[in-house]
C-alpha cells in the first residue's frame, strides 16, 4: 500500500518496486531460502544464527563465533535493506516536494480558525506551520481540513519506517525459531527421556465467559486440559519392563521409541506456576509407573508463564524426591509452540472429542 502511494500508476518503478517486494517476501517466509540457510556456524554473516542472537552489550547473552569466520554476506538482505531505505527516501522527497494547506480551529474553542502548511503526521498528530507567524503546533488529524490522500501522503515515511521495523523484528524472529530448532535437534540426540508440555485448552461455563466485569474474578474458574508427552527409546530390559505393566503394543520392538501421553485435568484454568507444577510432579510419578527405568528427564514447553515461573522451577529441583525422576533441564520454545509436532496431534484428538 505503501509502494501504491509514493508511485504513480505511469511510473515504471511502482511495478518494479512491487515484484521486488514480493520476491523478497517469498525469499524471508519461513520455511523459505533465507529460513534453510540458517546456521549456527556459518560463514555468512547474515545466516550465522550464534552472531545474530549474541548481545553486543551483556556478557552474559554473548557468544563467541571463534570456531569460524565470517566471509560473506547475503545478498538478499542487501537489496532489502536497500530497498527499503530508497523506498523511505523517495517518501521524503515527494512529501517534501508538496505544499500541504491546512484550516484549522483555535484551540480555544474560538470562532476563528489558522491557517498554514501541514509538514508532517505522526501518532495522529498534524504538525503545522503557521502561516501568520511561522510557528509550529500539533492538532489531531481530525480536526484539520486535510483530506485521506494528503494524510496518508503525510504518514508515508513513517509508515515505511513501521514496515522496515516490522520486518527486522519478523526476521529476528527466524533466527530464534532456527536457532530453536537446533537446540531441540541437540537435545533429542543427547538426552536419554524427553517430555513434551503444553496446556492444550481451557474450558468455561458461559456463566464465566459474558459478563467481562468478572471476568477477571472468575478467570480461575472451570477446567484446564494438559499434556505431557514422553519420549524414550526401547532396549531389551525396557521392553520387558513395558511387556510387564501392560503399557505396550505387540508390534514394538528394541529401537524403537516408546511415546505415552499422560493427560491431566485440572480444575483451575489460570496455569499459574504452583497448578504447573502439580501437574508436572502428577504426571513425573504416572511416569514413574509405566517405566520404571526412567530416572532422569529433560522437559520441553514454550515460555509460558507457568512453565517458566521461578515456584515451578524450584520445585522441579525436588522432584527426584517427590516423584523417583529427576529433572535435569528444562528447554524453553518460543511461546505458542510448546507442542511441536508429539502433542499437536494429541490435541487435535482431543478436541474433536470435545463438545
Amino acid at each position: 500500500m505503501c509502494v501504491e502511494y509514493l508511485y504513480t500508476v505511469t511510473d515504471s518503478e511502482r511495478r518494479k518496486t512491487l515484484d521486488k517486494v514480493d520476491e523478497l517476501r517469498n525469499y524471508f517466509t519461513r520455511g523459505g531460502p533465507f529460513y534453510h540457510s540458517l546456521d549456527e556456524n556459518s560463514v555468512c554473516a547474515d545466516w550465522c544464527c550464534r552472531f545474530a542472537l549474541s548481545d553486543p552489550f551483556d556478557d552474559d547473552l554473548q557468544s563467541s563465533c571463534d570456531d569460524h569466520e565470517h566471509t560473506s554476506r547475503d545478498n538478499k538482505v542487501l537489496e532489502c535493506d536497500d530497498m527499503f531505505y530508497k523506498l523511505i527516501l523517495d517518501s521524503q522527497v515527494v512529501v517534501g516536494g508538496r505544499t500541504f494547506d491546512v484550516t484549522v480551529p483555535v484551540l480555544d474553542g474560538g470562532d476563528t480558525t489558522i491557517k498554514g502548511t501541514a509538514q508532517h503526521l505522526r501518532l495522529g498528530m498534524v504538525r503545522i506551520k503557521v502561516a501568520v507567524d511561522g510557528s509550529v503546533i500539533d492538532i489531531p488529524w481530525n480536526k484539520t481540513t486535510l483530506n485521506q490522500a494528503d494524510l496518508n501522503l503525510l504518514s508515508l515515511t513513517d509508515s515505511l519506517r513501521k514496515c522496515y521495523d516490522n520486518h527486522l523484528r519478523y526476521r529476528r524472529h527466524l533466527y530464534l525459531d532456527r536457532n530453536q530448532s537446533y537446540g531441540e535437534m541437540k537435545l533429542n540426540q543427547d538426552s536419554p527421556a524427553i517430555a513434551k508440555l503444553d496446556y492444550m485448552m481451557k474450558l468455561r461455563a458461559k456463566s464465566w465467559q459474558a459478563d467481562t466485569s468478572t471476568f477477571h474474578l472468575m478467570m480461575n474458574k472451570g477446567t484446564s486440559v494438559h499434556v505431557f508427552c514422553f519420549k524414550g527409546r526401547i532396549d531389551d530390559e525396557r521392553l520387558q519392563q513395558l511387556t510387564v505393566s501392560d503399557a505396550v503394543v505387540s508390534n514394538v520392538q528394541i529401537g524403537d521409541y516408546v511415546m505415552i501421553w499422560i493427560d491431566s485435568f485440572g480444575s483451575n484454568t489460570t496455569q499459574g506456576g504452583y497448578e504447573t507444577l502439580c501437574v508436572e510432579e502428577t504426571s513425573l510419578r504416572e511416569l514413574k509407573k509405566l517405566c520404571p527405568w526412567v530416572d532422569e528427564i529433560d522437559f520441553v514447553s514454550d515460555a509460558g508463564s507457568g512453565y517458566k515461573s521461578s515456584q515451578t522451577l524450584l520445585g522441579l529441583r525436588n522432584a527426584k524426591q517427590l516423584t523417583g525422576i529427576r529433572v535435569r533441564k528444562v528447554h524453553f520454545n518460543a511461546s505458542g509452540e510448546g507442542k511441536r509436532w508429539e502433542t499437536d496431534g494429541h490435541n487435535t484428538d482431543i478436541s474433536s472429542c470435545t463438545p
